[in-house]
């Protein structure tokens, strides 16, 4: 890692964040990464569409991930200590990690454990802080963003 790229970490990560989210917790460095947070959390807005399928994508990043994972049939990224292969690279990452390098995050308030940073975040929030996200055409809550959209798709025949 070079120095500025340390020093932008340091920023990014550990720094005051000021500018605070109007709709939720969060809170960002730059006004800019403020403005993108609601537009893409908040406001829905896809501005990354699949010329396949028509799925939408707040991030291009999101967009060719999509396209690799859906649309291709070639495993690119094989794991050389094993068998796994992967269209992703970030995939055979996290798969390194947690099979072969013991990479673990522990839940400290019970004995979850995963390979994956964000599947920690997402235990803690939905199991030990109860957050839910509420259907706003029906009573269902869903303890993922995700499973509301897939509600949402299937029981109120929505496209997100």
């Amino acid at each position: 890692m070079t120095k500025e790229n340390l020093t932008k970490h340091i920023k990014f990560k550990h720094k005051d964040r000021r500018y605070s989210c109007d709709f939720c917790p969060s809170k960002f460095v730059y006004p800019r990464l403020k403005k993108r947070h609601i537009s893409e959390v908040h406001e829905g807005i896809k501005k990354f569409v699949c010329n396949i399928c028509q799925k939408g994508f707040t991030q291009n990043v999101s967009l060719q991930s999509h396209i690799t994972a859906c649309h291709t049939s070639e495993c690119k990224f094989i794991c050389n200590l094993c068998e796994y292969k992967t269209k992703l690279e970030v995939n055979l990452k996290y798969h390194k990690a947690s099979k072969h390098d013991g990479v673990e995050f522990a839940c400290d308030k019970c004995p979850y454990k995963t390979g994956k940073r964000i599947n920690l975040k997402t235990h803690i929030k939905v199991i030990h802080e109860g957050t839910k996200h509420p259907c706003n055409l029906c009573n269902y809550k869903a303890s993922r963003a995700d499973y509301l959209k897939a509600h949402k798709r299937k029981m109120h025949k929505q496209e997100l």
